[in-house]
């Protein structure tokens, strides 16, 4: 079970409107029981914690990030919490952003449609870059600089690589 907290999906269930459940075998367990009884545990149950080896973290951060609770407490950023959801695992890297789209932060246009949409039709490079070159044009922030992790490029080459993507 600890193993599928690990899974971007999740958060694209959790992160709708409608009532979330968690199936394990014949048993069914609400959302909002599994994010009371993490966040009791890693408040409260330390010796429990270790001697069974319950990450209880990982529940717990996945509810932090779309509740409610934490949503008045700071400033919102889409590029904030696509770094806040790097560690989950997808199957489709376009997950890493398509996942995270039902999350309060994406900013949404004049219609009030989203302004990243999933596409599927589209490459992992074509998403990827859209989406970097969108906030990088939104320009509300240098949180993007705070976010860049990027273990291929060796110093010097992510600046010649900004400038052949990005237009002034």
């Amino acid at each position: 079970m600890q193993m599928q907290f690990d899974r971007k999906w999740i958060l694209q269930e959790i992160g709708t409107d409608t009532t979330s459940e968690v199936y394990w075998g014949d048993l069914k367990v609400s959302w909002d029981n599994i994010a009371e009884a993490s966040a009791l545990l890693k408040q409260h149950g330390y010796l429990l914690r270790g001697k069974y080896d319950v990450q209880v973290w990982k529940p717990w951060y996945m509810n932090k990030l779309f509740s409610v609770h934490s949503l008045g407490t700071k400033a919102q950023s889409f590029t904030y919490e696509l770094h806040r959801a790097r560690w989950q695992q997808a199957s489709d890297p376009r997950d890493h952003i398509f996942a995270l789209l039902g999350h309060p932060s994406v900013q949404l246009d004049e219609n009030g449609d989203r302004e990243i949409q999933a596409d599927y039709l589209k490459s992992v490079e074509q998403v990827f870059h859209e989406t970097a070159v969108h906030i990088l044009g939104k320009g509300e922030s240098l949180m993007m600089l705070n976010v860049i992790q990027h273990d291929t490029l060796e110093t010097g080459e992510l600046a010649e690589h900004a400038e052949q993507h990005i237009r002034y």
